[in-house]
C-alpha cells in the first residue's frame, strides 16, 4: 500500500501539471465535493486510474533493473563516449579582439554583396519595365518587375539599417568585445540567410517571368545574330551563375589608341558611326555593335526609341553626337573610361549579321588630365572581353609604327597563343607606303614573322583619307585605287585575298559563324546533360509524380482554401462563436479577476471593504482597456479558427506561404464598426456596476460560476505549488531524479509556515519581520545555507493563495442557498466574505455573456463578407507572377519549372539551329 501510494502521490503531481487552457476547459457539471485544506507542508493531489499507476510504477522499476546491470559493466560510459563524440567541436575564434575585427570585416562584406544583389535586382526589374510594350502579357511583366523592385529597394533600407548597427558596435567593440561579439555574430548569420533567400527568390522569380512570357518560335523578324543574344539571355534568366554576356560570339576589337581600329570597324559595318578626334582619346566605354541584312540602312542605340538614318550625314552627326554622350554619362567622376558597354544595332542591305565590340585603344602613358588608373582600366576592360572563349579577337596594329612601341601582340597571345581566334589586320599601309617603310618590313608583319603572338588571317587595309569628311564609299573607292596602283602590293607581297577591307569583313564574318555554330553545339549538348541530370534527380526525389504548373497547383490551393473557409462559416454557428468568444474572454481577463479583481481585495477579510475595492477596480477596467482587450479577444479567436480551418494536410509546405497570406488578407480585413468600442464599453460599465441580483435562480447560478471558477484555480495552484517542493522520496528513487536546491528550500518554507493556516478559517495576509526571521533562521537551520526574507515571504503568499482560495471554493457552496440571508447570517462563509463575493461573480458573468453577445454579433457581420474578400485577393494573386512566386514555394515545383525552363532553350537553340542551316550560314548539324 504504501509503494503504491508513494506512485500515485508522484503520477498525481505530473497529471495536475496540465497547460491552464486544458483545466480552464474543464467539463462543467455539479459543484463538487469541497476541496481539502493544505494539510501537509508537501502539497499532494491524486489523479488517474489505478491501471496507470501501476503501470507507471511497473515501468520505472524496469528501467533500473535494466539501467544498473549496465552502469555496473561500464556501458553507461561507452554511451558517454559515444555522446562526446557526436558534439561537434566549437571553432577556434582566437583571440576576442582578432574575431571581432575578422566578424566586423566580415559582416560589411555580406552588406555589400546584399547591396549588389538587391541593386542587380532593381536594374532587371527597370529593364523589364522599360523595354515592356503595351501588351497585355508584357503589362502583367512590368506589373511584376515594379512590384519586384519595391521589395528590393524595402531590402536595400533594411540592410542600410543593418549597417549602421554594425557602424555602432564597432564603436562600442573598444569597450566590451566579448558583449557585442556575439551580437555580430547574429546579425552575419541574419543577413547571409536574408541574402541566400533573396538570391534563391530572385532566380526562381526570373525563371517563373521567362516562362510565362516566353514563345517557343524563332522571332522571324529578329536577325540570327539578335536571336543568338536572345537565348543566351533566356539561359542567364534561368540560371544565375550563366552569365551571357560572357558567352555571346562577337568580335572584338583590340589595338593602341590611334591604331585605326574604329575607322576599321566603321568600314565594316558601312557607316560612320563614332565620334572622331585627332590623336585624341574618343572611345571611353565598349560599344557593341550589331550588324543585321534590311532593306533600309537604320541605326539605333537600345534602350531608345529614336532610329537614326545612316545614309544622312545629318542623321549621323546626330547618332555620333548622342554616342559622345552615353560615354561621357557611363565615365564616373575623375575617370577617364568606364566598363559600361554602349549597344548600337545597325540594319542595311549587304551588311554581314553579327556583333562587333569597339574598345578604347590601348595607351602606353597617362597625359595631363588623366586619371592614373586609365592605363590599367583599359588592359583590364581589353582582357576581359578577349577572354570570352566565344569571342573573335581583330587585333589591329599601325603600319607606320614600330612592332616594338606596341603592346597588343603580347596581351593578344597571353589568350589565344595558337592564333585559333585572332584575325590580324595592318592599317595605314597606305601612308606607311608614303613614309617609305620598307616593303620587305610589311611583308614580314603580314606573314606573322615579326609581333610575337600567331593569329589565322592577315589583311592589310586602308581605313581613311586625309580628307576627315569622306564618306565610307569614298574610303572604300580610295582603298581601291591604293591596292590597285601600290608597288608593295602589285609586286605579290601580299595575297589579292588579305587586302581591303572587303575581304576582311567576308573573313570575319565567316569566323564568326563558325563561332556561333560551334557555340550553339556547346549550349545544346550542356543543356541536354542538364536536362539529364534533372531528370533524374526528378525520379529519384519525386518518382511517379506528375509535374504541375504554378499555375493548376495555385488553383488546388485556391480551392482548399476557399473550401476551408466554407466550411468553418458553416460549422461555426452564432451559438457555438458566443460560447467560444465566451470561453476565449475569460481565459483572457482570468489572471487579472482572480488575482488582482477578488485575492487582492479580499485581503483585509472584511465583506465592506472588499466591495468598496472591488467597487473601485471594477470602474477603472470598464473605463480603461476592458473593451479594448475583449475587441482583441475577439479578432485573436477569429483568426484562430482561421488558422485551423486552412491547416488542411500539406506534406512539403507547398501552400503554407499561400495560407498566410489568405489569412493576413482576413486580419487586415477584419476591422470593427466605428462605434463598436463605444457601444461595448457602455455595455461593460452597465453590467460591472449591477449590484442587485434579482432572484434565487440568477444567485446560484452565481454561486455556481464562482465554485467552478475558483476550483479550477485551487487545482492550478497546488499543481504549481507541487511542483515548486518536487516529487516524494520514493518517486525520486523509482524514476533517478533528485530534488533541486530551490526545491528543497522550498519544502522546507512549506514545512515551516503550515502552521500559519488553519483548517476552517481565514489566515493572515502577510508574515510580520519578526516572524519572517524566525522562520528564515529555521530553514536555514534544516538546510544548512541560509534563504532570505523575501524568498519566505514569497513562499508564504504562495500558501495563502492556495488556502484562500481553498475555503472561497468551500464558501461558494455555502452560499449558494444563502440569498435570502443577510451577510450578519452568513457566517457559515469561511473565507470571511460573507457571500459579499457572489454578486462580484454575478457582475463577471452578465458582462461576459453580454460582451460575447456583442462580439459574435460583429463576427458574424466579418464572417459574412470574408469569403467574398479573399476570392477577390486571391484572383489578384493568380494574375501576378511575383505574387504567384512568393506564395508557393516548394522543391518540387521549383524543379520542375527547372525542366520546363531547360526544355524552353533546348527548343529555343534547335529552332535557332534550323534558322542557320535555312540561311546557309552553317553546315548540317548533328543535333
Amino acid at each position: 500500500r504504501m509503494l503504491l501510494r508513494g506512485v500515485a502521490r508522484g503520477v498525481g503531481r505530473v497529471r495536475v501539471g496540465v497547460p491552464a487552457a486544458r483545466v480552464a476547459r474543464a467539463p462543467r457539471g455539479p459543484l463538487p465535493t469541497p476541496a481539502t485544506p493544505l494539510p501537509t507542508p508537501f502539497v499532494r493531489t491524486m489523479s488517474g486510474s489505478a491501471g496507470s499507476v501501476i503501470g507507471s510504477a511497473v515501468w520505472v522499476a524496469l528501467r533500473r533493473v535494466v539501467l544498473y546491470p549496465t552502469l555496473l559493466i561500464g556501458g553507461g560510459s561507452l554511451g558517454i563516449d559515444e555522446a562526446k563524440k557526436r558534439i561537434p567541436d566549437m571553432p577556434d575564434l582566437g583571440p576576442v579582439g582578432e574575431a571581432a575585427s575578422t566578424v566586423t570585416a566580415g559582416i560589411l562584406e555580406l552588406l555589400r554583396q546584399g547591396e549588389d544583389k538587391l541593386n542587380a535586382v532593381i536594374d532587371d526589374a527597370k529593364e523589364v519595365v522599360e523595354k515592356s510594350s503595351p501588351t497585355k502579357a508584357d503589362t502583367e511583366r512590368s506589373k511584376s518587375s515594379k512590384h519586384d523592385t519595391e521589395e528590393a529597394e524595402r531590402l536595400l533600407g533594411e540592410i542600410n539599417r543593418l549597417r549602421r548597427q554594425v557602424a555602432l558596435l564597432e564603436d562600442a567593440a573598444d569597450g566590451n568585445v566579448e558583449e557585442h561579439q556575439s551580437e555580430l555574430l547574429k546579425l552575419t548569420t541574419e543577413l547571409s540567410t536574408e541574402i541566400e533567400r533573396l538570391t534563391a527568390d530572385n532566380t526562381s522569380l526570373r525563371r517563373r517571368l521567362v516562362i510565362d512570357s516566353a514563345e517557343r518560335d524563332v522571332d522571324s523578324t529578329k536577325s540570327v545574330a539578335e536571336l543568338y543574344s536572345d537565348i543566351l539571355a533566356l539561359r542567364e534568366d534561368a540560371d544565375g551563375a550563366f552569365r551571357g554576356e560572357d558567352q555571346l560570339p562577337r568580335v572584338v576589337v583590340v589595338g593602341d589608341q590611334s591604331a585605326g581600329k574604329t575607322s576599321v570597324l566603321e568600314m565594316i559595318a558601312r557607316a560612320r558611326i563614332f565620334p572622331r578626334g585627332a590623336g585624341e582619346m574618343m572611345t571611353r566605354a565598349p560599344v557593341q555593335v550589331t550588324m543585321s541584312d534590311a532593306d533600309e540602312p537604320t541605326a539605333n542605340l537600345k534602350g531608345q526609341s529614336k532610329i537614326y538614318r545612316t545614309d544622312s550625314e545629318a542623321s549621323l552627326a546626330l547618332l555620333r553626337a548622342e554616342i559622345e554622350k552615353a560615354m561621357m554619362r557611363s565615365v564616373a567622376d575623375g575617370h577617364s573610361v568606364s566598363d559600361s558597354t554602349i549597344s548600337l544595332d545597325i540594319r542595311g542591305p549587304g551588311l554581314r549579321p553579327m556583333v562587333l565590340v569597339d574598345l578604347p585603344g590601348i595607351i602606353q602613358h597617362h597625359t595631363v588630365g588623366m586619371h592614373d588608373s586609365t592605363k590599367d582600366s583599359i588592359l583590364g576592360m581589353c582582357k576581359h572581353h578577349i577572354n570570352n572563349p566565344n569571342a573573335i579577337i581583330m587585333c589591329v596594329q599601325d603600319a607606320t609604327r614600330d612592332a616594338e612601341g606596341s603592346s597588343v601582340a603580347d596581351l593578344v597571345r597571353t589568350v589565344d597563343p595558337d592564333g585559333e581566334r585572332t584575325i590580324f589586320v595592318l592599317t595605314k599601309v597606305d601612308l606607311a607606303e608614303k613614309m617609305q617603310r620598307p616593303a620587305k618590313k610589311l611583308e614580314q608583319i603580314l606573314k606573322g614573322q615579326v609581333y610575337n603572338m600567331q593569329a589565322r588571317n592577315y589583311f592589310a587595309v586602308v581605313t581613311g583619307t586625309e580628307d576627315r569628311n569622306a564618306t565610307i564609299e569614298d574610303i572604300c573607292q580610295a582603298e581601291r585605287r591604293f591596292f590597285e596602283r601600290s608597288t608593295l602590293f602589285m609586286t605579290g607581297v601580299v595575297k589579292a585575298s588579305s587586302m581591303g577591307t572587303s575581304n576582311l569583313s567576308r573573313a570575319v564574318s565567316k569566323a564568326f559563324w563558325e563561332i556561333v555554330h560551334r557555340s550553339v553545339g556547346e549550349q545544346l549538348d550542356t543543356a541536354c546533360a542538364d536536362l539529364k541530370r534533372k531528370e533524374n534527380e526528378w525520379k529519384a526525389r519525386f518518382s511517379g509524380q506528375p509535374r504541375v504548373k504554378r499555375q493548376d497547383l495555385f488553383i488546388v490551393g485556391r480551392h482548399k482554401i476557399l473550401e476551408s473557409i466554407s466550411s468553418l462559416n458553416s460549422s461555426l454557428t452564432a451559438i457555438a462563436l458566443e460560447k467560444l468568444l465566451r470561453e476565449q474572454l475569460w481565459e483572457r481577463i482570468r489572471e487579472y479577476v482572480i488575482d488582482t479583481l477578488y485575492v487582492g481585495s479580499a485581503d483585509n477579510g472584511d465583506p465592506g471593504s472588499f466591495r468598496a475595492n472591488c467597487e473601485n477596480l471594477l470602474s477603472a477596467w470598464s473605463s480603461q482597456g476592458l473593451a479594448a482587450a475583449s475587441l482583441g479577444v475577439a479578432r485573436d479567436t477569429l483568426i484562430s479558427e482561421m488558422e485551423a480551418a486552412v491547416d488542411f494536410p500539406d506534406e512539403d509546405g507547398t501552400f503554407t506561404p499561400l495560407k498566410k497570406r489568405a489569412l493576413e488578407t482576413c486580419a487586415e480585413n477584419l476591422v470593427w464598426g466605428p462605434n463598436t468600442k463605444k457601444k461595448l464599453q457602455s455595455i461593460q460599465d452597465l453590467r460591472l456596476s449591477d449590484d442587485v441580483i434579482p432572484d434565487d435562480r440568477s444567485w446560484k447560478s452565481a454561486a455556481a460560476f464562482m465554485h467552478q471558477v475558483l476550483s479550477e484555480e485551487h487545482a492550478r495552484a497546488l499543481a504549481a505549488a507541487d511542483e515548486a517542493v518536487g516529487p516524494s522520496t520514493l518517486w525520486q528513487w523509482m524514476s533517478w531524479t533528485r530534488l533541486t536546491p530551490e526545491q528543497k528550500a522550498r519544502a522546507a518554507a512549506f514545512a515551516e509556515l503550515a502552521n500559519f493556516f488553519p483548517l476552517d478559517g481565514p489566515a493572515r495576509p502577510s508574515l510580520n519581520r519578526e516572524e519572517a526571521n524566525g522562520i528564515k533562521l529555521s530553514v536555514s537551520r534544516r538546510l544548512g545555507t541560509d534563504v532570505t526574507t523575501e524568498f519566505v515571504h514569497e513562499t508564504y503568499n504562495q500558501m495563502h493563495r492556495i488556502h484562500f482560495l481553498n475555503l472561497s471554493t468551500k464558501s461558494a457552496q455555502y452560499c449558494s442557498g444563502r440569498y435570502y440571508k443577510s451577510e450578519e447570517e452568513n457566517t457559515g462563509a469561511c473565507n470571511g466574505l460573507a457571500c459579499s463575493d457572489v454578486l462580484l461573480f454575478w457582475r463577471l458573468q452578465n458582462m461576459m455573456a453580454s460582451t460575447s453577445n456583442v462580439l459574435r454579433v460583429e463576427a458574424m457581420d466579418f464572417r459574412n463578407t470574408m469569403e467574398d474578400e479573399l476570392r477577390s485577393v486571391l484572383a489578384d494573386i493568380q494574375g501576378d507572377t511575383v505574387a504567384l512566386q512568393a506564395v508557393l514555394r516548394s522543391p518540387k515545383l521549383d524543379l520542375a519549372e527547372e525542366i520546363e525552363m531547360i526544355k524552353l532553350t533546348m527548343d529555343k537553340l534547335k529552332a535557332f539551329e534550323a534558322r542557320l542551316r535555312t540561311e546557309g550560314k552553317v553546315p548540317n548539324a548533328k543535333h
